[in-house]
């Protein structure tokens, strides 16, 4: 049962992670949000379970439920809904399953829907800078996972504008991962490079990171440059 769904869900989202931009109209829009409140009401049932922790049921339908949750918010239009379902305390509580993928995809789903403010108060900044830099690891060099690869940039790209991220990801040696996505000519410019690149400069506010970036792009300041002043070009040109 759990395998047809999860390949349900795949089938259903695979557009909006193909084109985060697309535009969905009245009815497939409400059909997705039946889908949305569906998703939140059976985790509100998992979690309000006694024995929700240790019940593999219930982490196999989280584990099928939250990332397919999260690529609803790469749609502009379902990331609104989401946010209006005002469901930030029952996600945050999805991030205490002692479950790495179940945590990540619960971070990654609070990066889009949460307020500055709302960031501030979570206090797991260590866990999500561990999980973001165990998780980029892994997919890093894996063509099988480049689209999870550009969401979790996408992901860290949010999450960084806060200060306790930027500490915890330059206190766990976080910043070489993100200059070689920066910098190694392999990855493609606009799904890599740009978001990483805007992880680097967010970083310089924080001045050990900023010790660090000056001692290790010393070399590759050339290649930054022109990336940064190609970036800026594109930009340009989309207003």
């Amino acid at each position: 049962m759990i395998i047809n769904l999860r390949q349900i869900c795949f089938l259903l989202t695979l557009s909006i992670q193909l084109n985060r931009f697309i535009i969905l109209d009245n009815d497939i829009l409400d059909y997705y949000c039946q889908i949305i409140d569906s998703f939140i009401n059976i985790l509100y049932s998992i979690i309000q379970s006694d024995n929700k922790i240790n019940n593999k049921l219930s982490h196999s339908l989280i584990g099928t439920i939250i990332p397919n949750l999260y690529t609803m918010t790469l749609s502009k239009q379902l990331e609104k809904y989401i946010q209006n379902k005002h469901i930030i305390s029952l996600i945050l509580k999805l991030t205490n399953f002692e479950n790495d993928e179940i945590q990540l995809n619960a971070f990654k789903i609070l990066s889009s829907i949460t307020t500055e403010q709302e960031t501030k108060n979570i206090d797991t900044s260590d866990n999500i800078a561990d999980l973001f830099i165990k998780f980029l690891n892994k997919v890093i060099d894996d063509s099988n996972q480049t689209l999870r690869f550009y969401n979790l940039l996408r992901c860290l790209k949010h999450l960084i504008q806060y200060d306790q991220i930027k500490d915890e990801l330059t206190k766990q040696n976080g910043l070489p991962l993100i200059i070689r996505c920066a910098t190694d000519i392999k990855f493609k410019p606009l799904q890599v490079q740009q978001p990483a690149l805007e992880i680097l400069f967010a970083l310089t506010f924080n001045k050990e990171a900023y010790q660090q970036l000056v001692v290790a792009l010393v070399d590759d300041l050339d290649f930054v440059l022109s990336r940064f002043l190609f970036f800026l070009i594109i930009r340009q040109d989309s207003f």
